[in-house]
């Protein structure tokens, strides 16, 4: 199929998809980060959504970054009250909710924001907590930024399921949580420093090797430590279910040859208006309308005949035999046109044999032209059969037109035609000429031919006879023959003589 215009502007609308999470075992499972996280006192929010395990009996770590000591690390967790909490250690550091503020067994978003000296604490987007933290100073050159385990000095490993992990490097409003929480992000938001959306492998499928968490708002991946990656459990899992979120809209125009196929799958055969889903650069599904132009493409057959080779109409084919063969061209909209051609190839065979001073050609049923190479190719006057005796020596070709081919062959030399000079006047005596009944040979000097053909002017030998040595003479009847120019020729040790001779 042959796609000629593809013109696009995509036109993205809001759907509901289910992307994947990541499952923590809650013994030893964790990703670490290249991101080193908001440093020193400056405002942060962390976001999450996190379904965390029934019946857990110690905390469960979401984020954390720094190093452990007083004010210095960033520990947002879930306790084993299903509380949801933010500890950095010492006086004016640490605020958390009240018992089972986080559901178990069940999705929830939970965020922690620090905004100048002052954290909250929100779950599904409703505030379950607040205090001062005026004392967190978080230094740098420590532990990256690590989901699901806390930094070296505490062991609150999480068991259960972490999605859509967001830092933001300013203190989030409750509104802006409330109005993006239940959404992916598809183009990267202003102040979205990290963001792991644990989209990728297949949901409980086998997973190995696949051990990198994207960060999409930068270069900053995660590795996947300790992870089983196969199974419902320490491995990439169904996650949440978001909606996809919007971009600016627009277009799509398409024009293609006889079908499109879609991104779903979908295969389209008429033009019209159609609705496609396709993924954008960041991972979101998206909605696209898409103008749908379909051309088609066409057939033909030609039955033709050609000589010894046949160029195709695309030009891209040369074929020198028989059959049948398809040849593609382009049609006036633009599409394929495959033609079927039914060809005939003729050749016409230039072979000669040459036996002695005659030449014979091996093609049948053609029309014959002798030429004499050695003028011109000029044509031999009345030389028009297959075989042919030349009357002097020289270079001679046949030139053939047979199945509507002509060619021509290569240049054949024959010699030995007369006798040489000092023999040859005098040696013969030929009467009369023109002849009427018969044709006299008589010879002088003893030098009797040992064998004398009479032929038609193609070569064709119509009288041969055997002349005994020392004969005076012989004679040859040509009562029979129609009145006209004939060669007749004098053989003897291997030379010859040809005469021209009139029959009246």
């Amino acid at each position: 199929m042959k796609q000629l215009l593809l013109s696009v502007s995509l036109l993205l609308a809001t759907s509901s998809i289910a992307q994947n999470a990541l499952h923590f075992d809650g013994t030893n499972d964790y990703v670490q980060t290249t991101y080193a996280g908001i440093l020193g006192t400056a405002n942060r929010t962390f976001e999450a959504w996190v379904y965390v395990s029934s019946g857990v009996t110690s905390s469960n770590a979401i984020v954390d970054y720094g190093t452990n000591a007083v004010g210095s690390r960033n520990t947002f967790n879930i306790t084993s009250s299903y509380s949801l909490a933010y500890i950095s250690g010492g006086t004016n550091a640490n605020i958390s909710s009240s018992a089972n503020a986080v559901s178990a067994g069940q999705w929830n978003h939970v965020a922690f924001v620090l905004n100048n000296g002052t954290g909250y604490l929100y779950v599904n987007g409703l505030q379950v907590g607040t205090g001062s933290l005026t004392t967190v100073n978080t230094p740098s050159g420590n532990t990256n930024v690590r989901i699901g385990e806390r930094v070296a000095g505490g062991n609150i490993p999480f068991s259960g399921k972490i999605d859509e992990v967001r830092i933001w490097d300013y203190a989030r409003t409750q509104t802006e949580i409330q109005a993006s929480m239940n959404s992916e992000f598809c183009a990267i938001p202003t102040g979205l420093v990290a963001y792991f959306k644990f989209n990728q492998g297949v949901a409980g499928g086998t997973n190995t090797g696949l051990n990198t968490a994207l960060n999409a708002s930068g270069s900053n991946n995660g590795t996947l430590t300790n992870f089983a990656l196969s199974g419902s459990n320490s491995n990439w899992v169904t996650g949440k279910i978001l909606s996809s979120g919007s971009t600016t809209p627009g277009n799509t125009s398409i024009t293609v040859c006889d079908s499109y196929t879609a991104n779903t799958g979908a295969v389209w055969t008429t033009s019209g208006n159609y609705v496609d889903t396709i993924s954008s650069a960041t991972g979101c599904d998206s909605i696209v309308n898409i103008a749908l132009t379909i051309n088609q493409s066409s057939t033909g057959s030609l039955t033709t005949t050609a000589c010894n080779k046949y160029v195709s109409p695309s030009g891209s084919n040369v074929w020198t035999t028989s059959g049948t063969y398809t040849d593609v061209l382009t049609n006036a909209v633009g599409c394929d046109s495959v033609l079927t051609i039914n060809l005939t190839v003729n050749t016409v065979d230039t072979s000669v044999l040459q036996n002695g001073i005659v030449l014979t050609s091996w093609a049948t049923g053609a029309t014959y032209q002798w030429l004499d190479c050695g003028n011109g190719y000029a044509p031999v006057a009345g030389a028009t059969s297959q075989t042919f005796t030349p009357t002097a020596n020289g270079s001679y070709a046949v030139q053939l037109d047979n199945n509507g081919c002509m060619d021509t062959s290569a240049c054949y030399t024959v010699t030995g035609i007369g006798f040489e000079e000092s023999n040859a006047a005098g040696d013969f005596i030929i009467f009369p000429n023109p002849a009427t009944d018969v044709l006299n040979i008589a010879f002088v000097k003893n030098t009797a031919a040992t064998e004398i053909t009479l032929l038609d002017l193609s070569g064709r030998a119509l009288v041969t006879q055997t002349v005994e040595e020392n004969s005076a003479e012989t004679n040859i009847s040509v009562s029979a023959l129609p009145a006209g120019l004939y060669l007749l020729k004098l053989n003897k040790d291997g030379k010859s003589a040809v005469f021209r001779i009139e029959v009246m």
